[in-house]
C-alpha cells in the first residue's frame, strides 16, 4: 500500500529496504509493481500528488496509516499488514475500499475494463470525463454490473474509443432446391387422387425462398416447344404411349443391393472409389441429385425409379458429369465466387445440365430425350395453367397419374396456392443445353469443357491458358475418352430425336446469342 507523504508519519519507524514493497492487498512482495493502467480520473490523488510520488510506509507501525482508496474514502491498514480486499463493479472509476468490520460484499475489479480504458486513453480519442462514472449512476438499476456485462456483448468499442453498430448475425441461405421442396407433398397427393384430380394442391415449406428469388425462376420460354414436342411425338409414334416408351426403354426393376453393385463397379472403373458415396432413399422429387452429406460428395438416388436401363444413364449424369466437373473445377483459378468474378465467367448452366441430358441417354439403343422434352413443355404450360388443368393437359402425353403428377409437381414447386399460373423454370435448363451443345458439338473441346470443371462452353478458348491441364490431376470419364466416338453418339442422338443440324442452326445462330 502507499501513503500521502504530507500526512504525519512515525519517524521511529525504520524505513523498508527499496526493493521490499507492498502489493495492492498491502502485502510485502520482492517483485516490482506491475503497472496498473487507470482514467485519467484517478492517476492523480486530491492533493495533487502523482502515483510515483507516494512513498511506501512500513505496515507495522502501530500509528494507523491511511491508505489511499479513492478521493472520498480511505481505509486503515492493519497491524498484519494486510489491507482490506477491494472489488470493483465493471468499469467503476471511483473505487471505495471496505473498512475493517463493515459488512457486505464489495464490487470486483474488472481488470479488462481497466486495461480496455488505458488503451483508448494512449490513444488521445477519449476525455478522461467521459470514462468517469459517478457513484450514483452505479446504483441504478441500469448500470448494474450484469447488465453492463450483456451489453458489452452486443456492442464493441472502435479504437478510437466510439461504440460501434452491433453486427447482425449472419443466416445461412438455404440452397434453392431445399427452399422450394414442400414439407407436405405426400399427405396433398393422397387428397388430390383421392379427389381425382378435381383439386389445386397447396403447399407449404419449412424454409420458403424469397419472392425475389422465386421471381427469377419464374419465367418461362417457348423458344424450343416445337422441338420438345416433335421428341415427344416421335416417342409416341413409335411406341404408341409413354407407358410403352418406359416399359421398353426403363427394362427390369432393380433392388437397392444390385443398384449398389452398379454403383460401385462404376465408381471402380473411373478410378474414383472412396470419392464419391450412395443414399439410396424414396424421398427426392427427381430421380437422383448430387450433394454433400456431412461433407462427403454423396449421389443422392431415389430408390423408387431403380431401372436398369436407366442405372448407367444415372451414373454418367450425375458422377461422370456433375462430380467430376466439380473436382476438376477444385484446382482451376476460378474455384471459388472470387476466381469467377475475377475471370468473368458465364453462369455454368444450361451447359452443365445441357451435357449431362445428352450423358444420361448416351450408350442407349433408343437415346430418346423425352425426359428432357417433357420438362421443358410441362414448364412452360404450368406459366399458364393451374396445378389441377396442368395435370389435364399432360394426359395427352402420359396416362399414368403416378407419373403425371411428379412433372406437375417439379413444374410447380415453390408455390404455395397452385391455382394460380406460376413455374419453377429451372427444369427447361436440360432441353436448352442439350441441344445447344449439339449445335456447336464440332466447335466444343470437350475433353477441355470437363478438365476446365465448371465452365460453359462459350469460355473455353477464352481460358484455356490459364486453366489446369496436368494428367493426373483432372480427368475425364472413360465414355469421353474416345473422342470421335463420343461425336459419333451425340450425332446418333440428333439424328433419333428427329433434329436437323439446319433447324439447330437456326434457333441458335452462333455462340454468342445462347448466353
Amino acid at each position: 500500500m502507499i501513503a500521502i507523504e504530507s500526512l504525519p508519519i512515525d519517524t521511529s519507524i525504520t524505513p523498508i529496504k527499496q526493493h521490499h514493497l507492498l502489493n495492492r492487498r498491502g502485502k510485502l512482495t520482492r517483485n516490482k509493481l506491475r503497472p496498473v493502467a487507470r482514467p485519467k480520473s484517478i492517476q492523480r490523488n486530491p492533493d495533487g500528488l502523482a502515483c510515483s510520488q507516494l512513498t511506501p510506509v512500513h505496515p507495522s507501525s502501530p500509528q494507523s496509516v491511511l491508505c489511499v482508496a479513492d478521493n472520498k474514502s480511505v481505509a486503515s491498514v492493519s497491524s498484519t499488514g494486510k489491507c482490506p480486499r477491494r472489488k470493483l463493479k465493471s468499469g467503476d472509476t471511483d473505487k471505495k475500499v471496505k473498512p475493517p468490520g463493515m459488512p457486505g460484499k464489495l464490487p470486483r475489479i474488472n481488470k479488462k475494463k481497466d486495461e480496455g480504458l488505458a488503451r483508448s486513453r494512449k490513444s488521445g480519442k477519449r476525455s478522461s470525463s467521459s470514462t468517469a462514472v459517478s457513484a450514483s449512476e452505479h446504483s441504478d438499476s441500469q448500470h448494474h454490473p450484469k447488465n453492463q456485462r450483456q451489453s458489452l456483448k452486443n456492442e464493441s468499442i472502435t479504437e478510437d474509443g466510439d461504440k460501434a453498430k452491433p453486427q447482425k448475425k449472419k443466416t445461412k441461405s438455404v440452397y434453392i432446391l431445399e427452399a422450394i421442396k414442400p414439407n407436405n407433398v405426400q399427405s396433398e397427393k393422397e387428397k388430390f387422387m383421392r379427389l381425382r384430380g378435381r383439386y389445386n394442391p397447396e403447399f407449404e415449406y419449412d424454409n420458403p425462398a424469397s419472392e425475389k428469388v422465386m421471381k427469377s425462376y419464374s419465367q418461362a420460354s417457348n423458344k424450343l416447344i416445337p422441338q420438345a414436342l416433335r421428341i415427344m411425338e416421335n416417342a409416341l409414334d413409335r411406341y404408341g404411349s409413354y407407358e410403352a416408351f418406359e416399359e421398353a426403354i426403363a427394362g427390369a426393376r432393380l433392388t437397392e443391393t444390385e443398384f449398389t453393385g452398379l454403383f460401385k463397379g462404376f465408381v471402380n472403373a473411373e478410378g474414383l472409389d472412396n470419392q464419391v458415396y450412395l443414399n439410396l432413399t424414396p424421398d427426392l422429387l427427381s430421380r437422383a441429385v448430387m450433394t454433400r452429406l456431412r461433407s462427403r460428395p454423396t449421389m443422392n438416388v431415389n430408390s423408387k425409379v431403380l431401372r436398369r436401363g436407366w442405372a448407367k444413364g444415372l451414373l454418367q449424369h450425375e458422377i461422370g458429369t456433375h462430380y467430376m466437373r466439380s473436382a476438376n473445377n477444385r484446382y482451376q483459378p476460378w474455384h471459388n465466387n472470387r476466381g469467377r468474378k475475377r475471370h468473368k465467367l458465364l453462369p455454368m448452366n444450361p451447359t452443365e445440365e445441357g451435357l449431362a441430358s445428352l450423358h444420361s441417354v448416351l450408350g442407349r439403343d433408343d437415346p430418346c430425350l423425352w425426359r428432357s422434352a417433357m420438362l421443358y413443355y410441362t414448364v412452360y404450360q404450368a406459366s399458364l395453367l393451374p396445378f389441377r388443368e396442368l395435370f389435364e393437359h399432360l394426359s395427352r402425353f402420359i396416362q399414368s397419374p403416378e407419373v403425371r403428377w411428379d412433372y406437375c409437381m417439379r413444374a410447380k414447386r415453390g408455390q404455395v396456392d397452385t391455382s394460380k399460373p406460376g413455374c419453377f423454370n429451372k427444369d427447361q435448363v436440360y432441353l436448352n443445353g442439350a441441344l445447344q451443345v449439339l449445335r456447336f458439338r464440332f466447335d466444343i473441346d470437350f475433353h477441355a469443357l470437363v478438365k476446365m470443371g465448371r465452365v460453359a462452353y462459350q469460355d473455353i478458348e477464352r481460358l484455356r491458358n490459364e486453366a489446369v491441364f496436368a494428367e493426373g490431376v483432372v480427368s475425364v470419364p472413360s465414355f469421353m475418352a474416345d473422342k470421335d466416338k463420343y461425336l459419333q453418339k451425340l450425332n446418333e442422338i440428333r439424328l433419333k430425336n428427329r433434329l436437323t443440324d439446319k433447324e439447330l442452326c437456326e434457333v441458335f445462330p452462333v455462340m454468342e446469342s445462347c448466353i
